[in-house]
């Protein structure tokens, strides 16, 4: 499973949801094609669980600790720079409803609007973080 979300996640990253070719995928991952629709059903699933997988990743690897909203917001700007894949699969989900309906029916991450529409408290809190470290 994981090589197959992990092929999903190179090809999503690199061409989009619409760009994205199945075969692509099941060949990147050594699999079969048919594996991929039993797993997942549609390509439009499998962007789901690629989402799902990658904003799990974030939400695991980026907590919140003791509130520390200036600490949370640059290590995630710092996970986002150095997993560019993530930062483009946001991308191509968008800040719309849609991406805001894909990400609620993760149990994984708790705060998914830190994953889409961030931009603006990311800003805030480097500032805030630049501020507090030439302090």
């Amino acid at each position: 499973m994981e090589l197959l979300l992990a092929a999903a996640t190179t090809e999503f990253a690199q061409y989009g949801l619409a760009g994205a070719r199945i075969d692509r995928i099941a060949e990147r991952a050594g699999a079969n094609k048919r594996l991929l629709y039993v797993y997942f059903g549609d390509k439009d699933e499998l962007f789901t669980a690629v989402l799902k997988h990658q904003v799990g990743k974030l939400a695991e690897e980026t907590p919140l600790v003791d509130g520390d909203l200036v600490t949370y917001a640059g290590t995630r700007f710092d996970y986002l720079l150095t997993h560019p894949e993530t930062a483009r699969l946001a991308a191509v989900a968008g800040p719309t409803g849609r991406m805001r309906a894909r990400l609620r029916a993760t149990s994984r991450c708790r705060a998914p609007v830190a994953a889409c529409g961030a931009r603006p408290l990311l800003r805030a809190a480097c500032s805030a973080r630049s501020d507090h470290l030439e302090r």
